[in-house]
C-alpha cells in the first residue's frame, strides 16, 4: 500500500511499494467545471541484476468525474524511459463538475510458487492540484485516529485522543463531556494546529463524548462528528498476596500496553502457543520482535502499597518460542535482584547457560509511605528499588508487589533508509521479483532473472501470465 517518508523534498513523500490487493492514492474533492489540470514530481525505482528487465506493472493516475464511483485512465508510467530518475508530469485531467477525484493507482502484484512478479516503488511529490473544493469555506470535518470510536476499557490516565487533518483548519477546538452536548469536561479548548492530546486523568467506568472542530478565518466546520469511548473499572490493587496468571484471553483490565513506534506491536496474551511445565499448559503475555531501538511496554494496575511491610515482585519469564519455554520445576534457576538484560540465554543451576529457558526473577522493597509508586520508562531489564529480599516464583504467574514496566526488544540489524535524490536507493527485499522484458520487440515472454527472498507470500495455483515486451 501507500505510505510517506521524506525522500524528495519537504517533510512528506507518497510511496507505494507494491501488495498483493490494489492500492491507490486519492485527492480531495476537486471542482472541474471549468476543467483542470495536475501536475506533480515522480521517481519510479526499480532495481534488477538484469539490465533488460522492467517492472510487470504501472502506476496510472486515474480521475473520476462522478464523485468517485467510475475512473479513467489520464497517465501511465513509462517503464521504459521513465524509471529511477527524478521526472515532472502536467496532466490535464478535462471538463467536470463539483465532485470530482483524481487518484495515483498501483495495481495488484500477482504472485505463483516462485514468488511475486517485479514490480517497482513509486515516489509521488510536489503535487499542484487544481482548484479544490470549499477551500473558500470553512474546514472539513476530521478523522478519529484514537481511540477508536466506541471503545471500551479505556485506561482513564493519560488519555491520547487523536485525529487525522481536516481540510482547510487552521487549528483544532476541543469538545468533551459525558452527555450529548460533549463539553461538561472540556468546553471548546483552542488546541492550535495540533493533531492530538493528552487528558491526564479522567474518572473510571464512565462513558465520555468527544468531538473535534477545526476553525479557519471563515468559521468553524459545521460537520463535526461526536466520537465516544468508555474508562475501564477501578483496578487498583490494594489486597495482597495478588496474582495474575494471564489465564484469559486480552491484557487483564487495569493493565496497560504501550505499542512499538514501528508496526504498532503491543503485548498480549499467547493462547495458541502457551509454555508448559508440570504437564500442563499455561497462556503466557508475549510481545513479538521489535525494529532496532525501538519498544513497547506493559504497565500493572495502580497499587497500593501497604507502608508497613516489605513488598516484593516475583514473575516468570522467557525470550524463547512460548511452546519451547519450560519451568524449572526445581526453582534453582534464577537471576539475581541485579538482573541482566532480556537475552537468550541463562545460568543454569550447573552454572551452564540453557537457550530458551523461562527464567525467574525477583525484586524487593523496604516499607513505603502508603502512596502508590509507579514507573512508566521504557526498560530493557527490570529493574529493582533495592538489592534485598530476593526471592522465586515457580508457578506460571505473577506476583505483582510494584508497578513496573518491562519492554522487549530485538537486536537483529535492519536495512538503511533509502536517500535519494540524489543517489540511489537500496534494494527492495519485500519479496521475490520476476521480470518483464524490454529488450526486443520480438519477445514474447520474459524470462524471469530477478529475485529477492519474500518475508511472507501466497502461492496461486494458476500460472503466471507472460509478461510484456518491448
Amino acid at each position: 500500500g501507500w505510505g510517506f517518508n521524506t525522500l524528495i523534498e519537504g517533510d512528506r513523500t507518497a510511496y507505494a511499494s507494491g501488495d498483493y490487493g490494489a492500492s491507490w492514492l486519492r485527492s480531495p474533492r476537486l471542482d472541474l467545471s471549468d476543467g483542470g489540470k495536475v501536475t506533480f514530481t515522480y521517481y519510479n525505482y526499480f532495481d534488477s541484476d538484469n539490465s533488460e528487465d522492467a517492472p510487470q506493472y504501472d502506476i496510472t493516475l486515474q480521475v473520476s468525474l462522478d464523485g468517485g464511483n467510475t475512473w479513467q485512465t489520464k497517465w501511465t508510467s513509462d517503464y521504459i524511459n521513465g524509471l529511477n530518475q527524478l521526472l515532472t508530469e502536467t496532466v490535464d485531467l478535462g471538463l467536470g463538475d463539483d465532485n470530482c477525484y483524481i487518484r495515483w493507482y498501483y495495481p495488484a502484484v500477482e504472485t505463483d510458487d516462485e514468488g511475486a512478479y517485479s514490480h517497482s516503488i513509486f515516489y509521488l511529490d510536489r503535487v499542484l492540484l487544481p482548484y479544490v473544493y470549499g477551500s473558500d469555506g470553512v474546514p472539513q470535518a476530521a478523522s478519529i485516529v484514537s481511540p477508536a470510536n466506541n471503545s471500551t476499557d479505556i485506561y482513564p490516565e493519560n488519555v491520547k485522543l487523536s485525529w487525522t487533518p481536516a481540510q482547510f483548519a487552521k487549528g483544532y477546538k476541543l469538545y468533551l463531556g459525558t452527555t450529548k452536548a460533549a463539553n461538561e469536561v472540556i468546553d471548546g479548548q483552542d488546541l492550535g494546529n495540533v493533531l492530538s492530546y493528552t487528558i491526564p486523568k479522567l474518572n473510571y467506568s464512565t462513558e465520555y463524548r468527544w468531538k473535534i472542530v477545526g476553525y479557519n478565518d471563515n468559521g468553524d466546520c459545521t460537520t463535526a462528528s461526536t466520537w465516544r469511548f468508555t474508562t475501564q473499572p477501578d483496578a487498583t490493587i490494594s489486597e495482597f498476596p495478588f496474582e495474575e496468571n494471564f489465564e484469559n484471553k486480552g491484557v487483564p483490565t487495569g493493565w496497560t500496553s504501550r505499542p512499538s513506534e514501528q508496526y504498532s506491536r503491543t503485548w498480549d496474551t499467547n493462547t495458541v502457543y502457551p509454555y508448559k511445565s508440570d504437564g500442563k499448559s499455561y497462556n503466557v503475555l508475549s510481545s513479538s520482535w521489535l525494529d532496532p531501538g525501538d519498544w513497547n511496554a506493559v504497565i500493572t494496575p495502580e497499587l497500593k502499597l501497604p507502608a508497613d511491610k516489605p513488598m516484593s515482585v516475583s514473575f516468570i519469564w522467557g525470550d524463547g518460542h512460548p511452546s519451547d519455554l519450560v519451568v524449572d520445576p526445581l526453582g534453582t534457576v534464577k537471576t539475581t535482584a541485579s538482573a541482566s538484560p532480556i537475552a537468550t540465554s541463562m545460568p543454569t543451576a550447573s552454572g551452564q547457560h540453557s537457550p530458551g529457558s523461562p527464567r525467574t526473577h525477583s525484586t524487593a522493597r523496604t516499607p513505603n509511605t502508603g502512596s502508590p509508586r509507579k514507573s512508566t520508562s521504557p526498560l530493557t531489564r527490570v529493574r529493582p528499588l533495592n538489592s534485598a529480599g530476593a526471592t522465586r516464583a515457580s508457578a506460571p504467574m505473577m506476583t505483582a508487589a510494584l508497578s513496573f514496566t518491562w519492554s522487549l526488544t530485538k537486536t537483529s540489524t535492519i536495512a538503511p533508509t533509502p536517500t535519494f535524490p540524489p543517489g540511489r536507493p537500496a534494494r527492495s527485499t519485500m519479496r521475490k521479483e520476476s521480470a518483464r522484458a524490454k529488450s526486443s520487440p520480438s519477445s514474447t515472454t520474459a524470462k524471469r532473472t530477478s529475485r529477492s527472498r519474500a518475508q511472507a507470500s501466497p502461492h496461486p495455483t494458476s500460472a503466471p501470465r507472460s509478461r510484456r515486451a518491448t
